[in-house]
């Protein structure tokens, strides 16, 4: 139970039969998240090709301190984020999850800050950064290497070096690319 105002909430709790209240000046609400089944978007190569790794991958891979391929361990020149996959669609979720905007553009940041000549792709239904978060997204828009667009997935393929590429269609720019 919560009662009072900002900075003089006055919350009660009930737990394991006891029932304890303390006055908080505020109050964060940490529910957590359920990942999507990155494998039910195969049109987006996930399962087929091992530099396909979804956002949560992407935090491990970081925590180990140098971002690198899945396939072969090779530094990371090259990411390409797909926003949206599978939100707001009948086929899986009809609701965007408000939180894949901005984790994005900070494991761009990731890259960028690892390597000041990598590549960043940001591909988006609607770039969704709210409060204080779109200071971060324009910081972004920013940087020279990270290439920001709308764009609609066609495809994901592979070449013989296992570097993906990823064809978009519906850009900001008016056109159909192929980014690698």
């Amino acid at each position: 139970k919560i009662e009072g105002a900002p900075g003089l909430f006055d919350v009660t709790i009930k737990q394991n039969g006891n029932t304890e209240t303390f006055r908080a000046g505020a109050i964060v609400l940490a529910a957590g998240t359920i990942p999507y089944d990155a494998s039910k978007l195969d049109n987006l190569g996930f399962g087929k090709y091992p530099n396909v790794i979804t956002n949560y991958m992407m935090e491990e891979i970081a925590l180990k301190g140098t971002l690198v391929r899945p396939s072969d361990g090779k530094p990371v020149k090259s990411v390409a984020f797909i926003q949206c996959a599978g939100q707001r669609d009948d086929n899986h979720l009809p609701y965007c999850s408000s939180i894949c905007c901005v984790e994005s553009l900070k494991q761009a940041k990731y890259v960028r800050n690892q390597d000041p000549d990598s590549k960043v792709f940001i591909f988006y239904k609607d770039m969704r950064t709210p409060g204080h978060f779109e200071y971060f997204y324009k910081n972004m828009q920013n940087d020279p290497g990270v290439f920001l667009t709308k764009g609609e997935i066609l495809s994901i393929s592979e070449d013989e070096n296992q570097n993906l590429l990823v064809e978009v269609d519906n850009t900001l720019l008016g056109e159909r690319i192929t980014v690698n």
